[in-house]
């Protein structure tokens, strides 16, 4: 009977124990996983509004592709000179935004999250369009 108890005592400890490794663990990977989001966010917004910058120098006709880290949860939109990734997280939305020098229009981006080749060209009206 004092085996059993034992056992029983020790599995209750390491339960505990497990517990509290998994609760620790599971704030730092929110943390992370927002982290993460706002930095492709950041990135990306910056390679899309530089490409759109070089292509619109180039002239019409111009165009290329670049490979960016598309946010988990992103909106992406685009007004005159500006291209905008909205990114709704836990508790709050938050704006990442890039001015480019001409005027730019958002074109069919992948849904989902991940790297992606993202076509920019510059069409014949002198819009910078971006994605497909």
């Amino acid at each position: 009977m004092k085996k059993c108890q034992i056992s029983l005592e020790y599995m209750l400890v390491f339960g505990m124990v497990f517990a509290l490794v998994v609760a620790a663990f599971s704030g730092t990977w929110f943390y992370y996983k927002e982290s993460k989001n706002a930095n492709d966010a950041e990135e990306a917004v910056a390679i899309l509004a530089n490409t759109a910058d070089t292509i619109y120098a180039l002239g019409n006709g111009s165009m290329t592709n670049v490979v960016v880290n598309l946010p988990y949860n992103a909106q992406v939109s685009a007004g005159k000179n500006e291209i905008v990734f909205i990114i709704s997280e836990t508790k709050s939305s938050k704006i990442y935004n890039a001015y480019t020098k001409g005027p730019v229009m958002i074109g069919i981006l992948p849904s989902r999250s991940g790297r992606f080749q993202i076509s920019v060209q510059k069409l014949s009206n002198g819009t910078v369009k971006i994605g497909d």
